[in-house]
This record gives structure tokens, sequence and C-alpha cells, in this order.
């Protein structure tokens, strides 16, 4: 991962995580997410739909619409792609990591999944980070995914005791972090490899 905010963000997960497969939403404690809360997001997803039911300040600084519409965001077949890949997160219970950019903007956007009332596939914790800070937003320009890497399985084996280190004082997050490995389901590797073959070209 690039930015510190996501690196950060899925050590926050781990540490929430414990040794269950997944945090639930009702462990999202402000205090213990306060490195993260103005970039953070949590999406619902619905049969139809995916919704954001909670959205950081600095998020909605770059992302005015992703509150109303988080697809709206990006442009049209990005935007069905971002619900897909936030579906995927969710069913499958890995996380992701996307680069989305819109002229100088680039963004660094961390999914990772969440139970809600611990039914599994409801929801996803979201980071959202600026590999270039320095950029102007667009009027209202949509952004375009330009890479989409999942994490890798053994993401899931990492110790649970690892809060608030860097990356560089714990190799094996680093590996497992930067591991092209992609741990879907095969009933959803041929569309995954389908949607990602463009991103990755």
């Amino acid at each position: 991962m690039k930015t510190y905010l996501c690196r950060h963000g899925l050590l926050l997960w781990l540490e929430l995580r414990g040794r269950r497969a997944q945090p639930d939403h009702e462990d999202l404690d402000p205090y213990r997410l306060a490195p993260v809360l103005a970039s953070r997001f949590v999406l619902d997803l619905g049969p139809t739909d995916v919704k954001s039911v909670e959205t950081g300040t600095r998020v909605l600084a770059r992302l005015p619409s992703f509150a109303r519409s988080p697809r709206s965001a990006f442009t049209g077949l990005d935007g069905r792609a971002f619900e897909e890949f936030t579906r995927i997160v969710a069913d499958e219970g890995h996380g992701a990591v996307l680069i989305a950019e819109a002229g100088e903007v680039s963004l660094e956007i961390l999914l990772m999944p969440l139970t809600f009332h611990r039914f599994t596939g409801r929801r996803v914790l979201g980071v959202v980070a600026d590999c270039n800070p320095y950029a102007q937003p667009g009027e209202s320009e949509p952004l375009r995914i330009v890479s989409c890497r999942f994490l890798a399985k053994e993401l899931q084996e990492i110790s649970p005791q690892i809060s608030y280190l860097s990356d560089a004082q714990n190799p094996k997050l680093t590996a497992c972090a930067h591991s092209q490995t992609n741990p879907l389901s095969t009933g959803r590797q041929k569309l995954t490899s389908k949607m990602t073959t463009r991103f990755l070209q």
C-alpha cells in the first residue's frame, strides 16, 4: 500500500478483529479509530444498491457525492465495478486496495469486510487516502479506477497482537499486503478476472 492512512487502517482492522474472522460494525469505536476517523467510511450492502452509512469529513471533501451514492463518485463503468469489488470483499471476507484517479487527484482506497449484528456480507469499512495530497479536486470530476489488488489470503493468518506497528516493524504484514495472490472463491474468479483485466493492463 502506498499511503500511511491505508496501512494504519489495515492495522486498526486487524486489532479490532482480534481472533475472529472479521470485526463487527459495533466494534468501530471513534476513539480507537481516531487516526483514520476523518478518512473512513462504512458501506451498507443492500440487495440492489450500496449506500454509505458513515462518511468522514476528509472523504466528503474529496468526494462530495460519496455520502449520497458511492458509485456516483466514479464514472459509469467504474461505479459498477466499485460496487462489485465491495460485494466481493464482503462476501469473500478478504480486503482490497483500489487506486482511483481524476485529473491530478489520485486516491488509494482500502476496503475491509465487517459483520453487522454478527452477520457477514453486509457491511464494508473503507479508508480513503490521497496519493497526491497537493492536487486540487476537479469540479465534479468522476474517478476512474486504474488498479485493484485483493489482499492475500495469508492476511487472515496474521497475529492480532500487532497494534500500531509500522510496515518496517511488521515484515509479515508487508509481505502480505504487497502479495499479488487473489484469494477469491472459484465461483467468482472468472467474473473478477474479466473486471480486473482492464485495471491491471
